[in-house]
């Protein structure tokens, strides 16, 4: 089961709502599926919300 605070869920759900990017909207969509659909026991952190949103188009087709 997949932790996350409250005022983390917060942050992820209006860090995604900025987003205009479709391929950075994809990414979003899989940190929040992973949030909800996981049966791994992992902590979302703050981290992961602010390494997401300072990626770009170019970052993620690094990636």
């Amino acid at each position: 089961m997949t932790t996350i605070s409250e005022g983390d869920a917060y942050r992820l759900a209006e860090a995604c709502s900025f987003e205009d990017n479709e391929t950075v909207q994809e990414l979003w969509a899989g940190l929040i599926t992973s949030t909800i659909r996981s049966d791994k026991e992992v902590t979302m952190t703050r981290a992961f919300i602010e390494i997401l949103k300072a990626i770009g188009p170019v970052e993620k087709e690094l990636l």
